[in-house]
């Protein structure tokens, strides 16, 4: 039996529902007694256009430009209005639209369920009319609160294009590493000097400043020595004051005061004696497998790179020091502006590819004021690239890679799961600058070791036999110093901080080029990191696939036969299908793979991301797909936190063994063959307008990772390995981010 409260209770809820009914308008047409907005709902009453994404909305726009979405109106007849005023509308959706403004707003619509859509020539009248004392005021009142709304509505659409523009500028230097690409500095940079013609034969020299006592020299020298050998430049060391190059400097009243400048005198010089010169600080470490730089930045631009793991405003903060120091606010307000400023990019002048025709830039040394607090060479060059109109080609971070971001990749705490550094940018780095890294002596001396000996940093654009075999020739010429780099490295970190520990075998003999594509595979390691400037590599039709190196253990032998034999399959002989499941999918799985033999569709691979699901697969004579490697080696337990993550890792293993792969969710059954739709483009997708927001906001879209074609070439290779290092980056700082190819 019910107890007494509880059937009090029961009635005293149908009494307040009862109440609520008839106090509540009813829905129909027009509107309540109270002015409610009523609406009569059919199955068609919103058309496409109700529901543009906020994202599409023009900066600052009018109210009228405001994506047309419903919004209620509470005055004079309560109808459904549109946010937007304009006149006269095309589609298929059922509304009544009035010429005229209601009381309610401009163009209001009315919805109803009798499919009619007529257009009204005149207002009516009558519904304009007062229906009661007070209501004209009402309406003015609401009209003033409508201004006021839109008004806050733009400011914060403004307020988010701001967000969004200083998102895409950290986003754009916040890889590790870019393409190289010019940046803009200002109208149709380049203007002055675009009658050069570069010469044919130019004398290089490689120059560097190095005066005092300075003990990693010692160290960084000699990769330096080497890079010009293999350049064909002469290599010059400035290792005292009283060297020719700086005769000017001495003539001036600025000797003995300051020589935050000095290098601007001595670059003088030498561009009036060689055609190109490449500058690099003495704490410079360039890898032994840099590639030519002198011939792949025209002699128009000056080569150097974007200081890409500032932050925005660290770059803001610099430029309005330019335009103050250097007075160019008035004459440069494309780049001194209030907007422009935020926009500014500042690069290092650390290391620069410099040609006769930048002899302008440092000639203003003797005219222009040379003050400054810090970064003061820097400043000045960043001044007079915009000055004298000459473009900036950035090499991209793999060509500066700083000791902030080396320290970071290389130390990790005891007992974490180290980060693979053959996808790190420090594996792709051409040059590191030292700065700020401790000791530069034993750090330079370790890092240039471990290049030539583990093979897993500073590879570059990826090596050859020779290049090999000269580095470790040059390592046995470094300085004999016993030292210990964990515990100089991790002196002022938190306790249990230890050096990423090098892979087993020497990657160097593994991803040595050879004629069968191999050497593809490690141009691509660059392309995107910078070094794509200085090696475009292009997959030979004749590449044998599945010969590339894997990372050992990622893709052994026999998850690569298997691999290997689904491509076979293939229209192409190339593209393998990836699908990943546990047993817990099992059904789905083996629904997916019955529904493709179907349409002879064999060239899929299906991967068990735990033991249930690979130990059936086991079961068959020639398994249509293998048990995830890392999972059989006890290395990963799948969870949802790391699933995705682990697909796109291993499907980053496949690409780079020489396989197109198109990556497919489960609950994407195929209806016919995919092939028509893969015939053309590098990376093939489904547009969404979801997550992540960022991508959205900046392209107008983003890409479904359910189901997406990549081919094999270089630039892909690059950004997987860019995808990859970046989620286990983020992952090792948040541990319970859910790891996704899609963000």
């Amino acid at each position: 039996m019910l107890s007494r409260p509880l059937l009090l209770a029961v009635d005293v809820a149908l009494v307040v529902a009862v109440l609520y009914y008839v106090l509540t308008p009813s829905g129909g047409g027009g509107a309540g007694k109270h002015g409610h907005a009523k609406q009569t709902y059919s199955a068609h009453t919103y058309s496409a256009h109700s529901f543009a994404p906020e994202s599409l909305v023009p900066e600052g726009g009018d109210r009228s430009e405001r994506p047309r979405r419903f919004r209620k109106g509470r005055g004079g007849g309560g109808q459904r209005q549109l946010a937007s005023g304009a006149q006269g509308e095309q589609g298929d959706g059922r509304h009544r639209r009035r010429g005229g403004g209601s009381a309610g707003g401009a163009g209001s619509d009315e919805t109803s369920g009798d499919g009619n859509k007529d257009d009204v020539g005149e207002v009516d009248e009558e519904k304009l009319q007062p229906d009661e004392a007070g209501t004209t005021d009402r309406t003015a009142k609401k009209k003033e609160q409508e201004e006021k709304k839109a008004a806050r509505w733009r400011a914060r659409q403004a307020k988010k294009q701001r967000r969004h523009n200083r998102k895409a500028i950290e986003d754009a230097g916040n890889g590790h590493g870019n393409q190289s690409h010019q940046a803009d500095t200002g109208p149709q940079c380049g203007t002055k000097l675009a009658s050069i013609t570069c010469s044919a034969q130019p004398r290089r020299a490689v120059v560097t400043l190095s005066t005092g006592t300075r003990s990693h020299f010692a160290v960084t020298k000699l990769p330096m020595q080497a890079y010009a050998s293999r350049v064909g430049a002469e290599m010059h060391v400035v290792d005292s004051l009283s060297h020719p190059s700086l005769s000017a400097w001495n003539a001036t009243a600025q000797k003995g005061s300051s020589s935050h400048f000095i290098k601007l005198p001595m670059l003088q010089w030498f561009l009036q004696r060689y055609q190109q010169v490449l500058f690099v600080d003495d704490d410079v470490l360039i890898s032994p497998f840099a590639p030519d730089l002198f011939s792949k930045v025209p002699c128009q631009e000056l080569g150097a790179v974007v200081e890409a793991y500032h932050a925005p405003g660290w770059h803001s903060m610099h430029m309005r020091s330019v335009c103050e120091l250097y007075s160019m606010r008035e004459a440069f307000p494309h780049v001194c502006g209030s907007e422009a400023i935020k926009r500014a990019r500042i690069f290092n002048s650390g290391v620069m590819l410099l040609s006769e025709a930048h002899r302008p830039l440092f000639d203003a040394w003797t005219s222009e004021k040379l003050e400054c607090k810090i970064l003061c060479d820097q400043l000045f060059l960043n001044a007079m690239l915009l000055k004298h109109n000459v473009c900036l080609h950035d090499l991209g971070t793999a060509f500066n890679l700083p000791g902030t971001q080396v320290r970071k990749m290389l130390t990790m705490k005891a007992g974490a799961e180290a980060l693979d550094l053959r996808d790190s940018p420090l594996a792709h780095s051409c040059v590191i600058h030292l700065t700020v890294l401790p000791s530069k002596q034993h750090s330079s001396d370790y890092l240039l070791r471990r290049a030539v000996e583990s093979g897993d940093v500073m590879q570059c654009a990826g090596t050859t036999p020779a290049q090999v075999a000269a580095a470790k020739q040059m390592v046995t010429q470094l300085p004999t110093e016993e030292y210990d780099i964990q515990k100089i490295w991790c002196k002022d970190a938190r306790a249990g901080c230890m050096i990423a520990p090098p892979p087993k075998t020497q990657s160097n003999q593994a991803v040595a080029a050879t004629d069968t594509g191999a050497g593809t595979d490690a141009a691509a390691m660059a392309a995107g990191t910078g070094a794509a400037a200085a090696v475009a590599v292009a997959a030979p039709a004749s590449t044998v696939v599945g010969t590339s190196p894997a990372p050992s253990g990622e893709l052994p032998p026999s998850a690569l036969a298997v691999v290997r034999r689904a491509a076979e399959a293939a229209w192409d002989g190339r593209t393998v299908i990836l699908l990943f499941a546990t047993g817990d999918f099992m059904d789905l799985a083996f629904n997916w793979a019955q529904a493709a033999r179907r349409l002879n569709i064999r060239n899929f691979v299906l991967v068990a991301m735990d033991e249930k699901l690979g130990d059936l697969l086991n079961k068959f004579d020639s398994p249509p797909g293998l048990l995830l490697p890392r999972v059989a080696q006890r290395n990963v337990t799948i969870s949802k936190l790391n699933v995705i993550g682990e697909r796109q890792r291993f499907g980053l293993r496949v690409l780079e063994a020489g396989f197109h792969v198109l990556f497919a969710d489960l609950d994407a059954i195929f209806l016919k063959s995919p092939q028509p739709i893969l015939q053309d483009g590098d990376i093939i997708g489904e547009r969404i307008w979801g997550r992540p927001l960022s991508v959205v906001k900046k392209w107008g879209a983003g890409i479904c990772t359910g189901f997406y074609f990549v081919r094999h070439t270089a630039e892909n290779v690059a950004i997987f390995r860019k995808t990859h290092f970046m989620i286990a980056e983020k992952r090792k700082r948040q541990k319970k981010w859910q790891a996704s190819d899609q963000w």
